[in-house]
């Protein structure tokens, strides 16, 4: 029979000073108390060893005491970018973050610090948005008010070009700004920027440059930057200014970084449908009243006053260019974006 010792002590008196066996543990001990079966026991300490050893990595934290809930948030987003990126299945993703849960809840003997899926941008289980993740415009303001400068202009770098959290604090705004004027075209006064840092697997992509806002939200993280190539502080590494960032991101309701992104691919999918069809306002399905599939090409066919099948043609070709912004090779990855 397992007896926990003083829930004061390191790893809440679990009788390990290592957080991964001290969440077995804790399962043990959920299974002699009869609330958990053995099967889903070993699973969950499974997973949270994951969690586990990505908080000694990333957090160097090794005693659940000082997990909050900005680790868990940290790690769900990073298992929403494996599932954006195709490296995770979305029912994996919802497994990990419950199993995470459950084994936090049981050494803690509460549910005090605890991250549900629906917080975070880990789709849901068909992989088809039905509700709208973006950030809103309040939101987006009242996150800005409450984050220090520099990472209120990061936010604003996210929500303008659409890039993953990696890739704002790693990229060369400076030289961006370069860029976007070397390749503006005085016809249709448009730029594209190249962006490397920070991608996944190291694949750059272009992001088109079509807004006076984005080339604001450029110049201002520039003049933070200063001197260095990134914006990321000098005095910390990538891993400390990440932590920092997203103990600040889970003081604020309902906000995430990644909601930033959201925005930009469902605004890239109006503007991509203006452009084609001449027609202000074609919304993606979660921004409008008609589902994802026939029901939402028929709408676009009203809209634009087309035969059903240009309209599709539309749709997949909007879809495409959101896919190759937000830099993915598969169009079926906006499904978690737009609907």
């Amino acid at each position: 029979m397992f007896t926990r010792g003083n829930t004061g002590a390191r790893n809440h008196g679990l009788r390990s000073r290592d957080m991964v066996r001290a969440g077995r543990n804790a399962m043990t001990e959920a299974c002699e108390s009869k609330t958990t079966s053995y099967s889903t026991a070993q699973q969950n300490a499974d997973r949270f060893e994951k969690f586990a050893r990505y908080c000694v990595d990333n957090f160097s934290i090794n005693d659940s005491r000082k997990i909050e809930n900005s680790h868990i948030l940290q790690y769900a987003e990073e298992l929403a970018e494996r599932v954006e990126d195709g490296s995770l299945s979305v029912s994996s993703a919802h497994d990990y973050l419950s199993s995470v849960n459950a084994v936090i809840a049981q050494m803690r003997q509460d549910n005090l610090v605890r991250v549900t899926a629906a917080q975070t941008n880990i789709p849901n289980r068909s992989h088809i948005a039905e509700q709208s993740k973006a950030c809103s415009k309040d939101l987006h303001q009242h996150a800005k008010s409450l984050l220090d400068e520099r990472l209120s202009i990061l936010s604003e770098i996210q929500r303008q070009l659409g890039l993953r959290f990696e890739e704002s604090v790693k990229c060369n705004p400076a030289e961006l700004l370069i860029q976007a004027a070397r390749n503006f075209n005085p016809v249709t006064h448009t730029s594209h920027v190249n962006i490397i840092d920070g991608t996944k697997g190291g694949r750059s992509r272009i992001v088109d440059i079509t807004s006076k806002a984005q080339i604001e939200a450029l110049k201002k993280a520039a003049q933070i930057q200063g001197s260095h190539r990134s914006m990321i502080p000098q005095n910390l590494s990538y891993k400390e200014f990440r932590s920092h960032c997203y103990s600040a991101y889970s003081k604020i309701k309902g906000y995430s970084p990644h909601k930033e992104r959201h925005h930009y691919a469902q605004h890239k999918y109006t503007h991509v449908m203006r452009a084609l069809s001449g027609q202000n306002n074609i919304l993606a399905p979660v921004l409008c009243k008609h589902s994802r599939g026939r029901e939402h090409i028929k709408y676009i066919a009203a809209a634009i006053g087309s035969t059903y099948q240009r309209a599709k043609e539309f749709d997949y070709r909007a879809r495409y260019a959101v896919a190759t912004s937000l830099g993915h090779a598969r169009v079926d990855i906006t499904n978690a974006y737009l609907g």
